[in-house]
Formats: C-alpha cells, structure tokens, sequence
C-alpha cells in the first residue's frame, strides 16, 4: 500500500489535529501549574503570617516573663528563678516538717510506761482536790479508796515530778538541767498534724519544671528559626 503524500490535505488535517489537542492539554496544565502555584503562594503568605504571629507572642511572653538575652540566647530572670527555687524549698519543709510530727509527738505525748493507775478520772480528780486541801497521803488513799502509791503518782504527775514528765521534758530540751516546775498534766498538749503531700500536684510540678528549664532555649531556638523562615518566604516572592 502506498504512503499517503506530504502535502495529502487528510494528512496535513490529521496533523493539525493532534497539535491543536496537545497546544490544549499544556494550556490546561499550564493552568493546573499556576493554580497550584497561587495556592502554594497563598499557603506560604499565610504561613509567614502565622510564623509572624507566632513570634509576636514569643515576644510578648518574653516581656511578661522579664526574660533577658546573653549570648546563648534567652534566659529567666532572676526571680522566675527564685520562685522554682522557693517551690523546692517549700516541699523539702514540707518533708521536714512530716518527719518532726511523730518525733514531737511522741515527745508530748509519750505512751504510758509501766502498770496503768488503778484509779480512774473520777478518783484522780477527787486525789488532787484532797490534796489541795492538804490532806496527807494516806488519808486520801483511804478516803478514795486506792493504794497509797497510787495516789503518790498521781500527785507527782499533776506537779510534773512524775518519771514520765521528766522523760518528756529531757526529750524538748536535751541538755538543759531538770528542775521541778508547774506542769501543764501529759494529753492536754495539742499534737502537730502531718500535711499530706499531693502526690498528683507534686508530679504535674516536677513535669512543669523540666518545661520551665527548658523554655527558654527552646524560643531561642523558635525564635531564630522563625525569622529565618519568614526571611526565606519574602525570597520567594
């Protein structure tokens, strides 16, 4: 079969066919091209705003923070620096504090040593009123009905002369010299209570310190960067 000539008006029909369909597919890539190029524009626009944004409210976080700059960048001043340390220092006197109250309490309020009084309230209280009176010690103890030594102790323990009150008060002040003195009597002391630590807000505090410890070489870092993006995106226009 014989080739179709050059100048063969179906050919050259043909021909100009195929160009005009692929002049129109790269006028229509073309155009996907620079609608894709607007949107990344506008997208980089937005983003070097946002960027612009982002480091306006650094700023603004250095200033509320009364942060300075040295020559590795942005630093707490120094009473951010005084509060974490003031936190720290409270939790240790809190711990220290958890470890005196039973040591105090103890120390006030002793555990009962040796074979209970056989006397009640009622009796101790009638043993002290007699011996107010200046009744003798044995009068009382037949009054009251109960052993001498009973009532012995129970008025050497309203006067602080008593074994226990000695061993009390040698414990609050070591070293110092006994000597006998008007005594508020052992379970009218008011006991210390422990301050129960928040366990949860303990471990929130430590997680905010690591933040707080490295803010601020993390703005350095954003900050820097930031500008350095912005920078670039102004290049690209």
């Amino acid at each position: 079969m014989a080739k179709p000539k050059a100048h063969d008006p179906r050919e050259l029909e043909r021909r100009i066919g195929v160009l005009e369909d692929e002049l129109k597919q790269r006028d229509a890539r073309i155009r996907e091209l620079r609608a894709d190029l607007n949107k990344a524009e506008a997208l980089i626009s937005e983003e070097r705003e946002h960027v612009e944004d982002a480091n306006a409210l650094i700023d603004s976080w250095i200033e509320a923070f009364d942060m300075v700059q040295g020559d590795e960048g942005w630093s707490f001043n120094e009473w951010v620096d005084d509060c974490v340390l003031f936190k720290d220092k409270y939790l240790e006197l809190l711990k220290d504090w958890n470890r005196l109250v039973p040591n105090y309490n103890a120390a006030v309020q002793p555990k009962p040593v040796g074979r209970p009084l056989a006397a009640n309230e009622a009796q101790q209280r009638q043993v002290l009123k007699l011996h107010k009176r200046g009744m003798s010690l044995r009068k009382i103890a037949a009054e009251v009905q109960i052993p001498v030594n009973t009532v012995r102790t129970i008025v050497a323990k309203a006067n602080g002369a008593d074994r226990i009150t000695k061993k009390r008060w040698q414990k609050l002040h070591p070293g110092e010299k006994w000597e006998e003195r008007s005594y508020v009597p052992i379970g009218n002391e008011k006991l210390l209570k422990r301050i129960e630590l928040d366990r949860k807000a303990e471990t929130a505090w430590r997680a905010r310190k690591r933040t707080i410890n490295s803010l601020p070489k993390r703005i350095s870092e954003t900050v820097t960067k930031g500008r350095e993006l912005v920078q670039a995106a102004k290049g690209l226009r």
